[in-house]
C-alpha cells in the first residue's frame, strides 16, 4: 500500500498470496525473480538473476562468469558485461568492479613499448594480446592500415596504376577516369571534374585529359554496399539471440562508419540510419554446448544504402571509390574482438556493391553502371521513379530545375499551352 492509501502491485522479485494490508514478500531465493509486477505466488519466482561478476545467457537461463577483460557490478538479468578501460584487463573471470581491471595488457594488433601500448605499424600485425612486438608481413605484402590483428590482413602491395580490390583481395587496374599514383594515395584517385583517362590502369594525374565532346560526363551514382563478415557467435541459437547479435553488430559498424564519415564526405549521408545487419544463426535445435563445440563461422552481412559511389577526403583533397575506402576499413573493423558480447571475428571481411542512380536522375543510355553513368532529368521534366524515366511535365505544370521528381503547379487560374514547361513564365492567363 502506498503512502496515499492506494493498493499497488508487488514489484518484480516480490509476491503476495493473501489479500490485506500486509507487505509483499521477497522471493525466497536470492538468484530468482518474478516475470512481472503483481505476482501472487512464490512459485512464480522462476526467472534467473545473475550476481555481480556474471551475465545471463538468455537462451539457457543460466549465468556465466564475465570473461577476462570485463566486469559487472550489478545483480540483475543483464546479458553482457562491461569492458575494461583501454589497455586494461582483469586477472580472472567473474570480476565485479572496474577496480579489478588492474592488469596492463596490450590488445591484439598492438604491442607493449617503453611508453605503453602502441598499434602495430603498417606491414605488421599481432594476433595475440600482451605481446612486446609485432609480426612483419611476408615479402611484397602490407596491411594498408595500422593495428592489424591477423596475417589475413597482409595483402599484396599494388603497383602504380592499380589498387586493392577488396572484393577479390587482389590488385586490379584503376578504372577509366581514375589514376593510381602511390605517392598521393593507396587508392585509385578520381580525375578532376571535367577530365577522364583514356583506358584503365593510368598511373598519374597527367594522364587525366579533358572529356571529349563525344563522351557524356554524367554524374556520380549512389551505391548499396555489402560488408561480408564471418564471426564465431557461440550463443546464436535462437531467433532472439540472432536479433541481439544483429543489434550489437549494427551499432558497432554504424559508430565506426560515422567516425570514418568525418574524413570521407559522401559516406553515411544520413548518419547510416539505413544500415541493416543480417545474421543467420544455428538452427533452433542446436544446443549451446553443441554450438560452442562445432566452431562453425557464421555469415554476417551489413547492408549500407546511403553511400555515394565516390567519396571525397577532406584532409587529402582527393576523391576515391567508396568500395575501396569501406573495403580497407572493413579489414580493420573485422579485427575487433567483442569478447564480452561473444562476437569473435574469424577472418577479414570483404566488400561488394551494387550501383543505382538517385531519385531525379536516370542512367545514361538506359543502363545502370557503376561510376559516372547518371544524368539528371532536364528542366521541363520530372523523374517517374516507377519506370525510371524522365517525363515531360503535364499541362498547367512546369519545372525550372534539373533532377526533380515532380513538377510544380502553375499559380491559380494560369495555364500552359503545352507539356514540358520549363519556367513559371510559361504559365499564362490565356
Amino acid at each position: 500500500m502506498s503512502s496515499d492509501s492506494k493498493c499497488l502491485p508487488c514489484p518484480r522479485g516480490y509476491f503476495k498470496e493473501q489479500s490485506g494490508n500486509a507487505a509483499c514478500t521477497k522471493c525466497p531465493q536470492e538468484d530468482r525473480t518474478t516475470p512481472k509486477e503483481g505476482t501472487v505466488y512464490s512459485t512464480d519466482c522462476t526467472l534467473v538473476l545473475c550476481k555481480p561478476g556474471h551475465y545471463l545467457n538468455s537462451n539457457e537461463e543460466k549465468c556465466y562468469p564475465c570473461p577476462v577483460g570485463s566486469y559487472k557490478t550489478t545483480h540483475n538479468r543483464d546479458i553482457t558485461c562491461e569492458s575494461c578501460p583501454k589497455d586494461r584487463s582483469t586477472p580472472t573471470t567473474g570480476s565485479q568492479s572496474v577496480t579489478d581491471c588492474s592488469i596492463v595488457t596490450c590488445k591484439a594488433g598492438s604491442y607493449l613499448s617503453s611508453t605503453g601500448c602502441k598499434e602495430c605499424a603498417k606491414s605488421y600485425y599481432q594476433p595475440q594480446p600482451k605481446m612486446t612486438e609485432c609480426i612483419r608481413c611476408s615479402e611484397g605484402k602490407t596491411t594498408y592500415e595500422t593495428g592489424a590483428t591477423s596475417g589475413l590482413q597482409c595483402l599484396h602491395i599494388c603497383p602504380q596504376g592499380e589498387s586493392m580490390n577488396y572484393t577479390k583481395t587482389l590488385c586490379t587496374q584503376c578504372l577509366s577516369g581514375y589514376y593510381g599514383d602511390r605517392q598521393i594515395s593507396q587508392f585509385c584517385v578520381k580525375c578532376p571534374t571535367g577530365k577522364t583517362t583514356i583506358g584503365t590502369g593510368q598511373e598519374s594525374l597527367s594522364k587525366c585529359i579533358k572529356i571529349p565532346d563525344t563522351m557524356a560526363p554524367g554524374e556520380s551514382a549512389s551505391v548499396t554496399l555489402y560488408m561480408n563478415f564471418k564471426f564465431y557467435l557461440p550463443h546464436c541459437t535462437t531467433q532472439r539471440s540472432q536479433q541481439l547479435y544483429e543489434h550489437l553488430i549494427t551499432d558497432l559498424v554504424r559508430d565506426n562508419l560515422i567516425t570514418l564519415g568525418k574524413t570521407w564526405l559522401g559516406l553515411c549521408t544520413n548518419k547510416c540510419k539505413s544500415l541493416q545487419t543480417y545474421v543467420k544463426c544455428f538452427s533452433t535445435n542446436t544446443t549451446q554446448t553443441n554450438a560452442q563445440n562445432i566452431k562453425v563461422p557464421i555469415d554476417v552481412t551489413v547492408k549500407i544504402t546511403d553511400v555515394k559511389y565516390n567519396l571525397f577526403n577532406i584532409k587529402d583533397n582527393i576523391t576515391v571509390l567508396a568500395a575501396s575506402v569501406i573495403g580497407q576499413h572493413c579489414l580493420k573493423l573485422s579485427s575487433y574482438t567483442l569478447i564480452e558480447q561473444n562476437i569473435i571475428p574469424v577472418c577479414a571481411c570483404t566488400v561488394t556493391l551494387s550501383c543505382y542512380c538517385v531519385d531525379g536522375q536516370i542512367p545514361i543510355q538506359g543502363k545502370y553502371k557503376c561510376g559516372n553513368n547518371c544524368r539528371p532529368c532536364p528542366r521541363g521534366t520530372y523523374h517517374n521513379t516507377s519506370i525510371s524515366q524522365c517525363q515531360s511535365c503535364p499541362k498547367d505544370h512546369y519545372q525550372d530545375q534539373t533532377g526533380s521528381i515532380k513538377c510544380k503547379s502553375c499559380p491559380s487560374s494560369l495555364r500552359t499551352e503545352r507539356k514540358g514547361a520549363r519556367s513559371k513564365d510559361d504559365c499564362s492567363g490565356k
